[in-house]
């Protein structure tokens, strides 16, 4: 405004000698007119605004417009400026402020040249603010200072303001503690303590802080902010980054390195996640209070990613490992064609056939608890209780047949559906690193077994083979076990023995 409007001008450098310069520097310019967007934000206004802009300047060349806050103005109030903003007239010109660009339409955005303010860094706040009070001849902390910078949020007007009133409010040295007494925060040494307590687990001590909070009357929100931007510290420090991009005291930055040393990234990451849920829900809520004590709760119960990622990875090698050791398969008992005898003789003992029992467990059976393991890694522990109901029985050619009590009806039913199945198939999989297909049954329910169906040990003690031999008498040639219906039979075994009238003579029996 003083550069349109200097005697010298329009000029980038106005003197700030002249008339028009010293009256817009002491706000009492006519030609001069700031507008505050949130409280002018109707139509009507905007009508007002533009009956206005007709009227020529009265002391300077130019007639200025500065709204502030422009973006609060309605939809109707933007559509009511646009066509002054397209065909001013030549002696005004506007000037929009806002820090919310984004929600300013572009229908006005591309009738304006825009300029971008950058923020004003903590570092430049503080040394700002150091200067004025050593100009004032005000004794001010450096920690004081900084409190003031951080709370200024990039903003030299703001920061100054809050400034004068702890100047005000301050009966002797500006220290710290006055200044987080006007804001109605805390020191940074105690939400350094603080976060300690989060970060080792002390959830107790944590809890009775918070109390101590509330009942001291800080505001909880501001208080979360300032332990989010303390992990935030702290997690530059884990990640190697240098001290230069914490804003901090000369004091309190050594506490922010030995946290940062002492915690690890990942953990570090987790706890600003949770701290900014937890930001966000106090917005809404009610009871601050329970928000960050569940905040809390959660950030010191969470474990370490790092460790979590580094069983599992070992679970996943171990379970692999066993994965691809071949599977023994049992030895089916050679076929040995009996010599003709004088009388059957029980199978050589050199071969016994296979006793009937238990399945021989595969080796991966044994890791079945890792397995499990693998379902809750998976956030699925529901499917990991439902299947610790059940013990495996076999694990063969990728099928993993599982066995229920009578009693679990239900964990065998809720596994079996399709949604469910789905979900262990693809976890174990990716485990094994092959394809699993999960079937369950009831205890006492036939289970395909890969074992071939064990005959009878002697022929000769079949009920049917002592029938004959009552009925015809004589001496057995042969016997032959086959599918009746078809005629058809195996001549796996053969006991034979001498006639007297060969082997179609009388006494013989088949």
């Amino acid at each position: 405004a003083k550069g349109l409007n200097c005697e010298k001008g329009p000029t980038p450098e106005p003197c700030g000698l002249c008339d028009n310069c010293r009256s817009i520097g002491e706000g009492s310019s006519v030609d001069v007119i700031e507008i505050d967007g949130a409280s002018n934000r109707g139509i009507n206004e905007v009508r007002d605004l533009r009956e206005n802009v007709k009227f020529a300047p009265t002391q300077g060349s130019h007639k200025i417009y500065i709204i502030d806050e422009v973006h609060m103005l309605t939809t109707e109030a933007f559509n009511a400026l646009l066509k002054t903003l397209e065909e001013p007239p030549p002696h005004v010109v506007f000037v929009l402020a806002t820090t919310e660009v984004h929600k300013v339409p572009m229908t006005i955005l591309s009738r304006c040249q825009r300029f971008d303010f950058r923020r004003f860094s903590v570092r430049e706040i503080a040394e700002r603010l150091r200067y004025v009070t050593e100009e004032e001849k005000i004794e001010a902390d450096e920690g004081a200072l900084m409190v003031i910078a951080h709370h200024g949020d990039g903003s030299m007007r703001d920061a100054l303001g809050i400034l004068d009133q702890c100047i005000a409010y301050a009966d002797g040295p500006l220290t710290e503690e006055v200044v987080v007494e006007v804001l109605g925060t805390v020191t940074r040494e105690k939400v350094a303590h603080f976060a300690s307590l989060v970060a080792a687990g002390k959830i107790g001590e944590a809890l009775e802080e918070i109390k101590a909070l509330e009942e001291g009357g800080k505001d909880l929100a501001q208080f979360l902010k300032e332990l989010m931007g303390h992990f935030r510290d702290a997690l530059i420090v884990a990640a190697g980054g240098s001290t230069e991009l914490i804003d901090a005291s000369p004091e309190i930055l050594p506490l922010i390195e030995s946290q940062g040393k002492e915690v690890k990234p990942e953990r570090l990451l987790r706890l600003l996640a949770i701290c900014g849920e937890a930001l966000q829900e106090l917005r809404w809520a009610q009871r601050s209070r329970i928000i960050l004590e569940m905040a809390v709760i959660k950030g010191a119960m969470t474990q370490d990613q790092g460790a979590i990622e580094e069983r599992l990875a070992y679970l996943e090698e171990q379970v692999a490992r066993l994965a691809q050791g071949p599977i023994r398969e049992q030895e089916r008992p050679r076929e040995v064609e009996a010599p003709l005898r004088e009388e059957a003789t029980p199978p050589r003992e050199d071969e016994p056939p296979p006793e009937d029992g238990p399945r021989q467990e595969p080796a991966i059976l044994g890791q079945w608890d890792q397995l499990l393991e693998c379902l809750r890694a998976a956030k699925r522990a529901d499917l990991q209780a439902f299947l610790r109901e059940g013990r495996p029985v076999s694990f063969a050619d990728g099928i993993l047949q599982v066995e229920f009590p009578e009693d679990r009806g239900f964990h065998k039913a809720s596994l079996e559906q399709e949604s469910n199945r789905e979900a262990v198939e693809k976890i174990l999989s990716r485990a094994l690193k092959c394809t699993v297909r999960l079937e369950c049954y009831f205890c006492g329910e036939r289970i395909p077994s890969d074992n071939p169906q064990r005959e009878p040990e002697d022929p000769l003690d079949d009920p049917v083979v002592k029938a004959a031999i009552e009925l015809f008498g004589g001496r057995v040639i042969n016997v032959t076990r086959g599918d009746v219906d078809s005629g058809e039979g195996d001549r796996d075994e053969e006991y034979a023995a001498d006639d007297e009238t060969g082997p179609e003579g009388p006494g013989a029996v088949t």
